[in-house]
Parts: C-alpha cells; sequence; structure tokens
C-alpha cells in the first residue's frame, strides 16, 4: 500500500468521505500555512475526526483544493474534495507550525459488491429522499463506491461516517448506510408525530395513520 511520508493533518469535529466536496473557512495562521504548502506542491493534506474521544488513527486524503476567495486578512474561504482514506502515523507537532504525520492509503478489500446491499442502500436513499420532498435528480446506481456517494450526499453523523471510512469492505458499507438512512426516516417520521402532538395539546389524533 502506498506510503506518504510527510502528510499536513487537519483534525475536525466532522469526517470527509471520499468523493464528498467540503468547504473550509481558514482562518488559523497554522492552518493558512498548511493551505500554503498544498497548493504550492500541490500536495494533499489529510482531514481526521477529532472529538472528545481524541483524534482518530484513520482520515481522508482532501485533495483538488480551491482557494474561493481570499479576504484582506489573510483569512481565506477554500474546498477540498475527499480522495482516499488513509491511516495515520503517530502525529508530529515539531517539524511544522500544524500537526503532520505518516500516511498509508488504505484499499478495499478484494470481493464482489452484493447486489441485493447495492439495491437495499439505494431504495433506502430514494425513500428518505421522498419524504423529505426532494428527487433524486442524479441517480447514483453507476457509481463504484455507492456507500461513499451515498454517504456524501446525506449527513449520516460522524459516528457513522467514520465507520464507513474506516470499513475496508464496500458490503459491510452498504449494510451500514443503509440502516443509517432508515434511521433517518425514523428520526423524520417520530419528529413529525411530536409535532402533530404539540399542536394537539399531547393528544394523539386517532384518524391518524
Amino acid at each position: 500500500m502506498p506510503r506518504l511520508p510527510d502528510v499536513p493533518v487537519f483534525p475536525l469535529p466532522l469526517v470527509l468521505l471520499p468523493g464528498e466536496l467540503l468547504p473550509l473557512h481558514i482562518f488559523e495562521p497554522r492552518y493558512r500555512e498548511l493551505v500554503a504548502r498544498c497548493l504550492a506542491g500541490p500536495e494533499p493534506f489529510c482531514v481526521v475526526f477529532e472529538d472528545d474521544g481524541g483524534t482518530r488513527e484513520i482520515g481522508c486524503l482532501a485533495r483538488d483544493l480551491t482557494v474561493l476567495e481570499r479576504l484582506a486578512d489573510g483569512r481565506l474561504n477554500v474546498v477540498v474534495s475527499g480522495g482516499e482514506p488513509v491511516r495515520l502515523g503517530p502525529l508530529d507537532d515539531d517539524v511544522h507550525s500544524y500537526l503532520s504525520a505518516e500516511a498509508t492509503v488504505l484499499e478495499d478489500d478484494d470481493e464482489t459488491v452484493d447486489v441485493g446491499a447495492t439495491e437495499a442502500a439505494l431504495a433506502a436513499y430514494r425513500a428518505l429522499l421522498s419524504d423529505l420532498g426532494r428527487d433524486d435528480s442524479e441517480p447514483l446506481s453507476g457509481q463504484p463506491r455507492l456507500s461513499y456517494a451515498l454517504g456524501a450526499r446525506i449527513d449520516v453523523g460522524a459516528q457513522v461516517g467514520q465507520a464507513l471510512l474506516e470499513s475496508r469492505s464496500e458490503n459491510a458499507r452498504l449494510v451500514l448506510i443503509a440502516e443509517a438512512l432508515e434511521q433517518g426516516r425514523h428520526s423524520l417520521r417520530v419528529a413529525a408525530e411530536r409535532e402533530r402532538r404539540a399542536v394537539r395539546n399531547g393528544k394523539v389524533d386517532p384518524t391518524a395513520d
């Protein structure tokens, strides 16, 4: 597996998935330096999920760095595209003003993608769009890694996103994303029922389905 010896690391309270577009507002001097390095290369940096539990070991390379706006005070608005999942080595805060690490590009298992899992994930996605009153304007059935494409379109939360990023099996990811999308539909139904009950002073409408 390819190794990158010195990858800039950008910890964030979110997960970047392969193929996902991520806008970022860059204001800290160390991250302005990181952006300058990556633009000059050009080279990727790694977005890695960080919360109260710490910084995760597996992140996603951020590629195609594009500056959308340069502000007079030096701040930047940029956008990146999710590249390959990587496993990070120990984080180094001595070499640069920002964190960096050796990164190993992770490859998926050699497996045949399950047609049933693919259809179930697509069905869950379309059903959620229908519940939201949105159209599937860009069909996804031809995507080579459908799980990532779905996760990039629907906010499934950082925990599910990280699980998708850490799995090396597309079939396992398809099951995971289908479950997350179904959970999203359930949450919508619960929210709608709470709203109906609030309107009726907490009483259930016996005529409702």
